[in-house]
């Protein structure tokens, strides 16, 4: 009955032990060689022989200092390309990157056509970024500390939960298109979305789309630099965010502000008309600035109400 009874306790705290050690395993690391081709989807230029997939890291270093064609749809944990990889990734195909983070201290990445998903955060130490034509989404940080970004006259989308994310730039970062939504519902109201970190600004080219949740900057009134068109959507409210930004519209080009239906007091925001030519012009369901301390300044350019 004791042995019987110690082999119990025994088998217990084995099944405890390795239960314990597969709930915290980590992303496994599989390192880029290149030795046989330059394509993401061969086995053998990897340094386990297999293509990395989802519980992966791709690792870019001195190791395999080679080109690389991510030739096939790739779905990993995370991508690191580290200091000693001075060669050039270039994207063909769809990229999904996990919780494990996109990071890049050195080398060039260059985006095609096709989309890329970011689950975890983007960081950009070193090296050269070129975003995909298509949609970059990113659903936690931006971190741009060092290197280039270039958007490529693509679109940025931030898909953030209910989790307001740091979003940090050298001291500003230009996007082309940008997107703002907390898109799987589980933000309520504009309580989240990107946060602009101190002292940056944000500057779209293209069109700024405002679809759920809310921007929010850690400076009160930090700047949004606007030089295209705004599209705010119905759920869509900076009613909730801490330290509302100002929306600054400049150039010398005529921009549309559409509010779609029911968005009509939902762009609780501070707007900064400074024109050197064209106008700004609302569009679609009335604008009311009706929040306290909500101002609109007007330093040149026109501010035309009636669309």
């Amino acid at each position: 009955m004791k042995n019987l009874l110690k082999n119990f306790i025994l088998t217990g705290v084995c099944f405890l032990t390795l239960f314990a050690s597969v709930s915290v395993a980590s992303a496994a690391v599989v390192t880029w060689q290149g030795d046989e081709t330059a394509l993401w989807g061969t086995g053998g230029n990897w340094s386990t022989g297999a293509v990395p997939s989802t519980g992966d890291i791709a690792t870019f270093d001195g190791t395999g200092n080679t080109p690389c064609n991510i030739n096939t749809t790739a779905s990993v944990a995370g991508i690191d390309i580290n200091s000693g990889y001075t060669n050039t990734i270039t994207q063909a195909a769809d990229l999904t990157v996990g919780t494990s983070h996109y990071d890049q201290a050195d080398g060039t990445f260059t985006g095609g056509s096709q989309s890329i998903i970011l689950n975890g955060n983007f960081v950009l130490s070193g090296g050269v970024f070129t975003a995909t034509t298509g949609t970059l989404k990113v659903k936690q940080a931006w971190t741009h500390s060092g290197g280039t970004f270039s958007h490529n006259n693509g679109t940025v989308e931030s898909i953030v939960d209910s989790t307001a994310y740091t979003w940090d730039f050298v001291t500003s970062e230009t996007f082309y298109n940008f997107t703002a939504d907390c898109g799987d519902g589980s933000c309520h109201a504009g309580a989240n979305g990107p946060k602009i970190a101190t002292t940056d600004t944000m500057i779209v080219d293209g069109t700024l789309d405002l679809v759920r949740g809310a921007i929010s900057h850690i400076d009160v009134s930090g700047p949004i630099t606007v030089r295209g068109n705004v599209i705010v959507e119905t759920n869509w409210s900076d009613y909730y965010a801490s330290n509302r930004p100002v929306y600054t519209f400049s150039g010398d080009a005529t921009q549309t502000v559409t509010l779609n239906s029911g968005a009509e007091g939902a762009w609780d925001a501070n707007l900064v008309v400074d024109k050197t030519g064209g106008q700004v012009q609302l569009s679609g369901a009335s604008f009311s600035m009706d929040l306290t301390g909500q101002d609109l300044t007007i330093q040149q350019g026109t501010f035309n109400a009636n669309g």
